[in-house]
């Protein structure tokens, strides 16, 4: 023990044997009172002693302090992950359709890549941008990519357009002369005369500026019996079953006729009414151009004179052409093909 402990020790035992020599008289009550708040001042101090001694010799002896815990860090997998929210595609390119997201820190499994390591194929088959990968993996081979998707029409191409009356019909002889149409003269539609490269191989017939091979605003919705007052006996001609032909969806029957020098195929559903109208023999002979689509249309029929929806080298496709679907292929223009929509 310390001297401060020795010495409070011994004031305490001083204090109770002088305690007990006190006779309990009430004189002496108030005595009383003063030692015991006397030995409870002693006791207090002994305590306090005590701890302080505690401390500063056995500072061991105290529990030890909790410490906050440190999280450790938690090294990278080394595996591909995503860096950013990421959008998957069908294909390598922003052109492909997207099908499918990811979220930043998905892990990811890397198939393929393409020829210019800018996408990655996927497991699953999507494809996704090498700017969004981190930890890229190496030595991925070269994988194969789906076709690049044709060009959608845009929205304004897709607006109906204002509707057209039909044009007279006249008498399909292989000799019929010509009605007299100004509009569809040269001279008063400058952007129908061929140009002086393609003059030698346009061979257009004589009376053929205003005439009309085969109107087909008067044989589309026709029945099977009108047609063939229009376009004479069909030379041939059978069954379409449902799902063979596109246009045809429940099926239907083809007749082929031969006006002219030309072969006209008609498609009718099964209610025997004409669907489309396919003109293949004998254009090419003409040398008609995709260029001339105006004079080509007005050929067949169609005033219609709005640019067409897709544009190809070998191809014009107008998709919604006042309720129509035509298509002029070839260069030169050895088809022409009009359907009434739906099919």
């Amino acid at each position: 023990m310390t001297s401060r402990n020795i010495i409070a020790s011994q004031t305490i035992s001083r204090l109770v044997h002088f305690k007990k020599r006190l006779v309990p008289v009430a004189s002496i009550q108030p005595k009383r009172k003063f030692l015991r708040t006397l030995i409870k001042v002693a006791s207090v101090s002994i305590l306090c002693a005590g701890f302080a001694n505690i401390a500063l010799a056995s500072p061991s002896g105290l529990p030890a302090l909790a410490t906050k815990a440190t999280a450790t860090p938690v090294k990278s997998s080394g595996k591909p992950t995503i860096n950013a929210a990421a959008k998957l595609r069908s294909g390598p390119g922003t052109n492909y359709s997207v099908v499918g997201g990811a979220k930043k820190g998905d892990i990811l499994t890397v198939t393929g890549r393409n020829a210019a390591s800018t996408w990655y194929k996927l497991s699953n088959g999507f494809w996704i941008s090498a700017s969004l990968v981190a930890n890229p993996p190496q030595n991925v081979a070269v994988a194969s990519a789906p076709p690049p998707p044709t060009i959608a029409p845009t929205k304004a191409a897709l607006l109906a357009p204002t509707v057209i009356a039909p044009t007279a019909v006249p008498t399909l002889a292989p000799t019929l002369a010509p009605t007299a149409l100004p509009a569809l003269a040269p001279t008063a539609a400058p952007t129908l005369v061929p140009t002086a490269a393609a003059a030698a191989s346009t061979a257009v017939p004589a009376a053929g500026a205003s005439y009309i091979i085969v109107d087909t605003s008067q044989v589309l919705a026709s029945s099977i019996a009108g047609v063939d007052q229009m376009l004479g006996a069909p030379f041939d001609g059978f069954t379409w079953y449902p799902g063979d032909v596109e246009q045809l969806p429940a099926g239907g029957s083809e007749r082929d006729y031969q006006v002219g020098k030309y072969q006209v195929y008609v498609l009718f559903d099964t209610a025997g009414r004409a669907r489309g109208v396919t003109v293949q023999v004998g254009l090419s002979s003409n040398g008609y151009r995709l260029d001339k689509w105006p004079l080509i249309l007005s050929r067949f029929g169609v005033g219609y004179t709005s640019s067409p929806d897709i544009i190809a080298p070998r191809g014009l496709h107008w998709l919604y052409a006042n309720g129509y679907d035509i298509q002029i292929s070839g260069q030169p223009v050895d088809s022409f093909q009009i359907y009434k929509l739906p099919y």
